[in-house]
């Protein structure tokens, strides 16, 4: 596990670059409630054979969601007070965070379902309709 620290004014900000599931175990007692933003770009299960240090074929909705639930479990402990989660996810997997996300945060501390324009053109590599946009799921804490 590598750990970067990038100093901007005079807040220190830190980069963690591991798997993240170690790297949040190893680091949960430190940050514990002082995390005021957090991304995750998670893979989306779209059956491609692998994404970075992950695979993005789970064989269904359920693994998947074995995979990501122990993250945002750990990803809520690090939130402060004000804190806020942003999750990436494409259409595969949409319901099945929300869901999750949920039972989680809470479905009173859902802020926002942001639709971003992933691609300016149409792909004419599948059948059908192509997606165009992704979305990315906001909690409070």
């Amino acid at each position: 596990m590598k750990i970067k620290t990038i100093k901007k004014s005079k807040s220190k900000n830190k980069v963690f670059n591991g798997d993240n599931l170690k790297v949040m175990n190893l680091i949960q007692d430190e940050y514990k409630n002082k995390v005021d933003v957090i991304y995750i770009d998670p893979p989306y299960n779209t059956g491609k054979s692998k994404m970075g240090k992950y695979s993005d074929n789970f064989g269904g909705h359920e693994n998947w969601s074995n995979f990501i639930e122990p993250r945002l479990e750990l990803a809520k402990k690090f939130l402060s007070k004000k804190g806020l989660i942003f999750i990436s996810i494409n259409e595969y997997e949409y319901a099945y965070l929300k869901i999750l996300c949920n039972k989680i945060f809470g479905e009173e501390n859902f802020v926002s379902s942001i639709i971003w324009q992933c691609k300016y053109t149409v792909s004419n590599d599948k059948k059908g309709i192509t997606a165009q946009t992704e979305y990315i799921l906001c909690y409070a804490k």
